[in-house]
């Protein structure tokens, strides 16, 4: 072998246990990072909270019964037939057309004839206030015991025979205290738990209470609590008696629940819009002091 190769050579070698040594050494001052271990910065608590959001979104996408999920593991065990129903739902036996259904973007008319050329069979049905089936809401934002009130606020249900169902509310909630959980139109979609037997090809009776509902179902077909609660299934694992925790389990509820109600197109301007709005001179203000 030529000197120059071995020169090379042993250059290369040296190299070689230099870098070796640069790596080791690296991963051993890397393993003494600063931990935060004193309060945490209002920063870093709002941090945690877009995170907690984040973190929901995804998990939404997991297998269900994995621990990366929202849905708590042991309450699905302990319903056998909401576990049927996921199951199903996994492979298109159950509530396949709300699983394909993309709704989002759409105002009530056209989710309407979406829906009929689905297959669903529609009817409409008087809202009733939170808690109270025997009580209706009005337009003007009054209520009512008449369920035929001529200025009755509807919500439309629409049922298909493999399960699947949609319910929309075209004029939202005319809550004017703010107590319903959420006032804006929108739509939900749900797979049934209990379904009639031997029905396929004929008039059938569907149970479509929210009780009999097994879950809902996102914009992009996800199966996820019926309800943002650890009643319905939700995962919520932060300590609720501390400020933060509560906070925290708050975003996972909130991001859940606008993952499983989607606001229908209308004729009234976006919340975020109307806060922009009102907010416009501030911002600009801002930018220009910035």
């Amino acid at each position: 072998m030529h000197l120059k190769s071995r020169k090379l050579i042993s250059k290369a070698i040296i190299f070689i246990l230099y870098s070796s040594l640069a790596l080791r050494c690296y991963a051993l001052d890397d393993t003494q990072a600063f931990c935060i271990n004193e309060d945490l910065s209002q920063i870093e608590k709002d941090s945690l909270i877009y995170n907690t959001v984040i973190n929901t979104y995804n998990s939404i996408t997991k297998d269900i019964g994995t621990a990366d999920n929202i849905w708590d593991a042991n309450f699905i065990k302990q319903d056998p037939e909401l576990m049927k129903a996921i199951e199903e739902y996994k492979v298109n036996k159950r509530g396949h057309a709300a699983k394909k259904l993309r709704l989002s973007g759409l105002n009530a008319a056209e989710l309407h004839e979406l829906l009929l050329k689905q297959g669903f069979e529609y009817q409409r049905k008087p809202l009733h206030i939170l808690k109270n089936d025997k009580i209706f809401w009005l337009k003007d934002g009054a209520t009512t015991a008449d369920a035929d009130h001529k200025n009755i606020v509807p919500i439309d249900i629409y049922i298909h025979k493999d399960g699947s169902i949609v319910k929309v509310k075209p004029f939202g909630v005319p809550d004017k205290q703010a107590k319903a959980p959420r006032r804006e139109a929108h739509f939900s979609k749900a797979v049934l738990k209990n379904l009639p037997c031997d029905c396929v090809d004929r008039d059938c009776k569907y149970d479509i209470s929210y009780k009999n509902e097994a879950f809902k179902v996102t914009e992009l077909g996800y199966a996820v609590p019926k309800s943002p609660s650890a009643k319905a299934g939700l995962k919520l694992p932060y300590n609720n008696s501390a400020y933060l925790g509560k906070k925290l389990n708050y975003a996972i509820i909130t991001t859940l629940a606008n993952l499983s109600h989607i606001k229908l197109v209308t004729n009234c301007p976006s919340l975020e819009n109307r806060f922009l709005q009102r907010n416009k001179i501030k911002i600009n203000e801002q930018h220009t002091v910035n």
